[in-house]
């Protein structure tokens, strides 16, 4: 008796496990939450199955779902058996929904008016698709959630804002589109509003329509509503102000900066690496057209990391494809270094909304992914015995130097790919990221000596880029490079992995952190169209729900604006306060625009501003009352 009571206990918590797994994992809903942790651990149960034996999310849900209702029918009986495991098949069933609505793409709707019944009950369907328009506002905003919350402005104070309105489909629009700006009290005006009627972006165009607010005299609940429509698709977002506040002998309690460009809580990158040319997975002209054009698409910089020897030289490229046996089209190389230099426009600092050089369709960073590509074949050469996945100290190569230690190679092997591409293309590259994962405890010293900025893999464990949000930080002994460690899962080819992607940018604007997108720029086209579909789905939710709260930007960027302005150390940003003026100090040689100034007024009041500072030079806020009217 007492060993049946143990085993059926026993059993009871092994099934409420595989239960919890089965179901949590494909609650969606809560992944952008706190209680989104569920969902991404659960979730990690699927991908180690996965890598580990190759057993795939159906297979395992179908057995799961059988073995759930045989060990729950023995336990408890068949009858409570039952809304258990009906209860897993419609998460089942709603996960599997979910992957085939971001699998094929959504980014347009029906017209209400022209898809329902008429007079009558008659049908009057017309086939009248409306892109999803998604509306990005910039501005200085304190919290951003269900509503924006801008705290209290002094009255006087004016601030400026901007909407940006991108239709991120393929269908041309038919109707002109209206952005309304109102406010529900006088207390805030609204200045330069833009026209009601606006022309409606056409297919990967995005339209900034910038205005001012300003508070005009004491107030309080104000509330500003910004409502686009076009046709039937509305889109709204309202700025709260809690008040408005009379600046009579009112002074800054303190003032800071913690947020990342425009008051935006978090960072994004989108980081892909290239490590040879092979057209047949992608990694060529044709296949970086459609990565850069469906990041043109949605104004989204990227960063791609470069690994020369098979991507440029033509001579490692040919012995390479000869030892295995390959046609990897050796001869398209030059095409592709035209393709680079002609159609390309590098840039190591981009940010949201991608800025396209006159001529050139396309804009990215191009970063240091090592000569010699570490940790996958294509490491494999003469001066290593054509060893596969050979790391550090397992050959002797023609560019290196007199010393052979890992240190010494590793900085030759960075300043041999920047020798080449600057040959090649003439870029110079600021970033570094890891190749095959590879990096040890003279990775970033390496790094820092070779004259590179910012890495994006020098120090992260396989268990910190699984389990831990890493803030940007200078790895140890590296007193100036800026580490920006990449998230798994990448390469998102289901819903699930989207599912774990949307946690963790919900727990990077939690706390304040970046979260950098490892999506190879091939987007695993050589398998299907699932990344290409789900990557493109990402993308219109940072912008449609992130509601402006992520600062986009390339590795560098971000990297070089931490370093800049938020680095504890290294901040080139002094702040001072006199009376009731602050003023912001750039002892940086480079000009800083959108910082996101917060100021305590005291009495748990406080506001942001965004301020411009030149190289060199300052800028004063001043809390005055002398322009309202």
């Amino acid at each position: 008796m007492l060993f049946w009571v143990v085993t059926k206990i026993t059993l009871s918590l092994i099934l409420l496990s595989i239960t919890a797994v089965a179901f949590l994992s494909k609650c969606f809903f809560l992944a952008p939450t706190r209680a989104g942790w569920l969902v991404m651990a659960t979730n990690i149960v699927y991908e180690t199955l996965y890598k580990k034996f190759k057993w795939h999310r159906w297979g395992i849900d179908a057995v799961l779902t059988v073995l759930l209702g045989v060990g729950w029918s023995l336990v408890i009986g068949f009858w409570l058996a039952v809304p258990i495991v009906l209860l897993v098949a419609l998460a089942w069933t709603y996960c599997l929904t979910i992957d085939l609505k971001w699998r094929t793409g959504e980014l347009t709707t029906q017209d209400r008016r022209y898809g329902g019944k008429g007079p009558g009950g008659s049908r009057m369907f017309i086939p009248l698709p409306l892109p999803r328009l998604t509306l990005t506002l910039w501005g200085p905003v304190l919290h951003r959630r269900n509503r924006l919350e801008m705290g209290d402005w002094p009255v006087g104070h004016e601030d400026r804002f901007e909407a940006f309105i991108l239709n991120p489909s393929l269908v041309v629009p038919q109707y002109p589109m209206t952005l309304e700006i109102s406010s529900s009290n006088g207390a805030i005006s609204v200045i330069e509003a833009p026209a009601l009627s606006q022309r409606t972006p056409e297919p990967g165009e995005l339209i900034r329509l910038p205005f001012r607010l300003k508070a005009i005299r004491p107030g309080r609940n104000i509330t500003v509503l910004i409502r686009l429509t076009h046709g039937t698709y509305v889109v709204t977002q309202k700025l709260h102000f809690r008040s408005c506040v009379s600046t009579e002998n009112l002074r800054p309690q303190a003032a800071e900066i913690r947020r990342w460009k425009g008051g935006a809580a978090a960072g994004f990158a989108w980081r892909g690496d290239h490590d040879l040319y092979d057209p047949a997975t992608f990694q060529d002209a044709p296949g970086l057209r459609l990565a850069l054009g469906l990041a043109k698409r949605f104004h989204i910089p990227t960063s791609i990391y470069m690994s020369g020897r098979l991507s440029l030289d033509e001579n490692e490229h040919q012995k390479f494809c000869e030892y295995f046996g390959f046609d990897r089209r050796t001869r398209e190389i030059p095409e592709f270094i035209r393709f680079l230099r002609e159609e390309c426009s590098f840039k190591a600092e981009l940010d949201f909304p991608l800025p396209l050089e006159e001529g050139k369709p396309f804009a990215a960073e191009l970063g240091n992914h090592m000569y010699l590509h570490y940790g996958t074949h294509a490491v494999a050469c003469e001066d290593n015995q054509w060893i596969l996945r050979a790391k550090m100290g397992e050959g002797a190569y023609s560019w290196q130097h007199t010393q052979k230690d890992s240190f010494h190679e590793q900085k030759d092997n960075v300043a041999k790919n920047n020798t080449l591409v600057y040959e090649k293309l003439g870029v110079k590259m600021l970033s570094w990221g890891s190749p095959g994962g590879i990096h040890d405890n003279d990775t970033g010293k390496a790094l820092e000596s070779a004259g590179i900025l910012v890495s994006s893999g020098s120090d992260s464990s396989k268990w910190q880029k699984v389990w831990k949000l890493n803030h940007v930080h200078h790895p140890r002994s590296c007193p100036h490079l800026v580490e920006v460690s990449t998230k798994y899962p990448g390469d998102c080819d289901n819903a699930n992995q989207i599912a774990m992607v949307h946690y963790w940018l919900g727990a990077s604007r939690r706390k304040n952190g970046v979260f950098v997108l490892m999506n190879h720029h091939h987007l695993k086209l050589y398998e299907s169209w699932s990344c290409f579909r789900h990557t493109e789905n990402l993308f219109r939710y940072l912008l449609a729900e992130g509601q402006g709260d992520f600062y986009i930007a390339t590795i560098s960027a971000l990297g070089l604006y931490w370093e800049r302005v938020l680095c504890p150390e290294h901040r080139c940003i002094k702040i001072d306060k006199n009376g009731q003026t602050v003023t912001i100090q750039n002892t940086g040689d480079a000009d800083l625009d959108q910082l996101p100034l917060e100021i305590d007024l005291g009495k748990d009041r406080r506001f942001m501003t965004l301020v411009d500072v030149p190289a060199g030079g300052k800028t004063n806020i001043e809390l005055s009352e002398r322009d309202a009217r």
